[in-house]
């Protein structure tokens, strides 16, 4: 089974041939199918004691923690669909090329995949080429090859939103110590220059603060956050991280978070007007934050979500025990489709029954493939080798005409029937 190229965008269409070699004697067969498969799939790890009958070396109960491993997995695309049918239900020896188009559903979600611990999750998608035998219940024995392969989602066009703004108006949060202790209040608003994000893009950060408390601010963070969650039988486990962040100093360079001699509660509203954070007392200051190349897509399915936000947070001194206030920004990140690299070309081996293989590398595809919308490691997909296609020596092969693959509609909601789509 070879491919045009290993990372497609969602829409676009899968060119590829299956090569099969029938040695010998005739083998039975009623048809050959191509199967494109994408799912979501969760592992969740969790542990439980237990506690034993006997009694430990110092005297105490006997306890035991037991690993346990939640999987789930949604096929939200099931495509298996007959590229060439045998007469009489056999395949007669010799040597065949099925070439065949597949077009991907435009709405598919991007390649990714995250790991903390020993729990997982990933978006994969891969194609099988399989022999079919009406006429045999031992359907796994029969001859196949498979291949993996990366999506890219396919990015709406996002001019129309770059210079929508979203303003979170400004908000008087409590500012207590040990918890219950009231110190004052502090304001604090956000304004974005643009809600849709690229990898690799620079993003403006407005922000305005005030301290209306005795406590002391030790700084301000701007931070771009992305957090994984998956779930698996009733488990959820989840991986955060912070993509970007600024530190921008605290009082000593922002003269309005210096603490105040006694506790103010005055809520200083939306002044100036909307989408206006600053008066000329209380200046807007501004941080520029970037999007990392390996972000993944933004993303809500059934199994795993993929949420990105920016959070600008007042950093006080007293740790844990006093209120930090902060606001939050939820935005979308979603790769360009037109960033292209050089593309791979498909993979495997030909099964051969008693037959010796000599040499022969098929020549390499053409083209460009885009970047992975997210690689499934922290490498990009495609710095990785591709292993040769190898045929064998004097290989004369029927070439048949190109099948194109119907079209179908993934299935990536929760508000879908459970068991994704089958054609």
């Amino acid at each position: 089974l070879r491919t045009d190229r290993a990372t497609y965008v969602a829409g676009s269409t899968i060119a590829g041939t299956v090569y099969l070699c029938v040695a010998g004697k005739a083998q039975q067969g009623s048809s050959l199918n191509l199967r494109i498969v994408g799912e979501e799939s969760a592992t969740v790890h969790h542990t439980t004691e237990e506690r034993g009958h006997g009694r430990g070396p110092e005297g105490h109960g006997h306890s035991e923690t037991r690993h346990h491993y939640e999987r789930s997995s949604f096929a939200f695309l099931n495509i298996d669909y007959p590229i060439s049918t045998f007469p009489n239900g056999g395949i007669p020896p010799g040597q065949y090329e099925f070439p065949f188009e597949a077009a991907l559903p435009p709405n598919l979600p991007a390649s990714m995949r995250c790991e903390k611990g020993q729990s997982m999750c990933h978006v994969s998608y891969s194609m099988t080429a399989h022999i079919v035998d009406s006429g045999s219940f031992l359907a796994s024995s029969k001859p196949s090859a498979s291949r993996d392969f990366c999506v890219v989602a396919s990015s709406p066009p996002l001019r129309h939103l770059e210079g929508t703004e979203i303003v979170v108006p400004p908000e008087t949060i409590p500012v207590s110590t040990c918890c219950c202790f009231g110190r004052g209040s502090m304001t604090i608003g956000a304004q974005i220059d643009k809600s849709a994000l690229r990898p690799t893009e620079m993003v403006k950060v407005g922000f305005f603060c005030k301290n209306n408390s005795t406590v002391k601010v030790a700084n301000v963070k701007v931070s771009l956050e992305e957090k994984v969650t998956w779930r698996a039988n009733g488990h959820t486990e989840s991986f955060c991280k912070t993509a970007d962040e600024r530190l921008l100093g605290g009082a000593e360079r922002m003269p309005e978070l210096r603490e105040t001699g006694r506790a103010k509660h005055r809520h200083l509203g939306f002044q100036g007007g909307y989408g206006h954070l600053s008066t000329p007392e209380q200046p807007q200051r501004e941080a520029c934050l970037v999007v990392p190349p390996n972000s993944k897509d933004t993303y809500e399915g059934r199994l795993i979500g993929v949420k990105h936000s920016i959070i600008v947070m007042i950093m006080t001194t007293g740790g844990c025990c006093t209120t930090s206030p902060e606001t939050c920004v939820s935005v979308s990140v979603r790769r360009c489709p037109t960033e292209t690299v050089d593309g791979g070309q498909g993979s495997g081996e030909l099964p051969l029954p008693n037959q010796s293989i000599q040499a022969f590398v098929a020549p390499p595809a053409t083209g460009s493939s885009p970047l992975p919308s997210a690689p499934p490691q922290e490498h990009q997909v495609n710095d990785l080798p591709e292993a040769e296609l190898i045929l064998p020596g004097k290989w004369s092969a029927q070439t048949a005409d190109v099948v194109t693959v119907p079209v179908v509609e993934a299935t990536v909601l929760d508000s879908i029937p459970k068991g994704g789509v089958h054609t």
